[in-house]
C-alpha cells in the first residue's frame, strides 16, 4: 500500500514536471537550480568585497609602516 503510495506520487511529479516542460514553464528544479547559482553567485559577490577591503587594509597598513620608516631615517639623519 505504502509502495503505490509513494509510485502514485512519483507518477504526479513526473507528469507535472512534463507538463511545466511542455508548457514552457520552468519546472521547481530549474527554478531551485537558479536561486543555488544566484546564491552562490551573490556569496562569491559579497566574499570578493571583504578580500579587497582587506586588502586596501593591508596596503594602507603597509603605507603607514613605509611613512613611519621614511620619517624615522630622516629624523636619524638630521640628528647625526
Amino acid at each position: 500500500m505504502r509502495e503505490e503510495k509513494n509510485l502514485d506520487e512519483l507518477i504526479r511529479k513526473i507528469a507535472k514536471t512534463s507538463i511545466e516542460q511542455l508548457s514552457g514553464k520552468k519546472t521547481d528544479y530549474e527554478e531551485n537550480e537558479e536561486l543555488t547559482n544566484k546564491s552562490n553567485s551573490d556569496y562569491k559577490e559579497k566574499e570578493t568585497k571583504i578580500e579587497q577591503k582587506e586588502v586596501q587594509s593591508l596596503n594602507k597598513s603597509i603605507d603607514d609602516k613605509n611613512k613611519y620608516s621614511e620619517e624615522t631615517r630622516e629624523n636619524v639623519e638630521k640628528a647625526f
